[in-house]
């Protein structure tokens, strides 16, 4: 058991003496959760330079191992350190990589993406644009190479002038929903076979790049995944992404939850996920007002508010964003309250725009 003290949005009862809502908390806590942090929800808007959009993501994933939401990775430069994203183990929304000009991305250790949110109402990795037509600077190797499950949502990875071993992967073994087709377009031309090892299949031209295939060569008997292809090799049905063998401890990831190292579909609430966030894009619309980790937008959950600039995807420019809103405290709002005007606010962070600057 450990008593924490929990922050909550303004209007709650109890209070520190700095005028920051408190609430004293006690929690199980059980040593087998991993390290979890939120994601974000700014599409392709950006608040700052790109070394801006640098810090914040260092300070966001750093020794982060579950993303709870979506992993947004837009604007950053060839010259910055990537390595801290290689502890993620898993994503629950979606993953957008864009207008970046980094050579590799260093999720290798990514396992399963879990779609609970769509970027474009539909895709769980979306990947566009991380080139610079300038510059020999560009995007060229994914290397996602543990990623095997996709469970809800599709893929588009499109404009990668240098990106290559996008069009080896077989994403239809990755992708949980069968109806869905990957889209693959225009990235990079003359790019290096796959190692002879690979057949055919990989994300890289060595041989440690074969990608590692756990539905398309299943046996009919299997409903999901396999470690063979023998009718006797397949995965329990509370795994995700494959296995090691055939029991629910032999996951590569859980279908639902994890408890004790053990893949189940269902746990006590107390001990399911982490009480300060919300798991999924419906919990996060059923947030009540005074129990948001970030900010409270018009009941949902959300950890900016509204941003003042957006991209603008046909002319490529940022613009203004008609539907900014203010950081009151914990709540966002179209217009400042009078009382802030004036020079006072909850929780003394009133009137800063869109939570520029704000990423506490």
């Amino acid at each position: 058991m450990v008593t924490l003290w929990v922050s909550l949005c303004p209007g709650d009862p109890i209070g520190d003496s700095v005028g920051v809502p408190m609430v004293l908390v006690t929690l199980l806590v059980t040593p087998w959760l991993s390290p979890v942090c939120a994601g974000t929800l700014n599409g392709l808007s950006v608040t700052g330079d790109a070394q801006h959009q640098y810090q914040t993501l260092h300070k966001m994933y750093n020794n982060c191992e579950i993303v709870m939401g979506n992993l947004e990775i837009v604007l950053i430069d060839h010259t910055q350190d990537l390595s801290f994203l290689q502890t993620i183990r898993e994503v629950t929304g979606y993953i957008l990589i864009a207008m970046n000009v980094f050579s590799a991305l260093p999720l290798q250790n990514l396992r399963v993406i879990r779609g609970t949110q769509f970027y474009e109402e539909r895709f769980a990795l979306f990947v566009l644009l991380n080139y610079n037509p300038n510059t020999t600077h560009a995007l060229r190797q994914l290397g996602l190479n543990q990623l095997t499950e996709i469970l809800a949502g599709g893929v588009y990875i499109e404009k990668n002038a240098q990106l290559c071993h996008v069009d080896t992967v077989e994403w239809r073994d990755i992708m949980r929903d069968t109806r869905l087709e990957p889209l693959v377009r225009d990235n990079g031309q003359g790019c290096a076979p796959c190692h002879e090892s690979c057949g055919g299949h990989c994300w890289g031209p060595g041989p440690d790049d074969c990608q590692k295939l756990t539905k398309t060569i299943c046996a009919p008997q299997c409903n999901g995944r396999c470690f063979g292809r023998a009718p006797n090799e397949c995965c329990h049905e509370e795994c995700a992404g494959g296995c090691t063998g055939p029991l629910r401890t032999h996951c590569f990831a859980c279908r639902h939850f994890n408890r004790s190292g053990s893949c189940v579909l269902s746990v006590p609430m107390a001990v399911s996920v982490p009480v300060f966030i919300c798991p999924s894009v419906h919990a996060m619309s059923l947030c009540p007002p005074q129990a948001c980790r970030h900010f409270n937008d018009s009941g949902s959950c959300v950890p900016l508010c509204p941003q003042p600039l957006i991209y603008n995807k046909l002319t490529f420019q940022l613009e203004p964003n008609p539907d900014t809103k203010y950081q009151y405290g914990g709540v966002c709002v179209r217009e400042c309250p009078r009382e802030s005007a004036l020079g006072g606010s909850l929780g003394g962070s009133g009137g800063s725009l869109g939570g520029v600057g704000d990423t506490r």
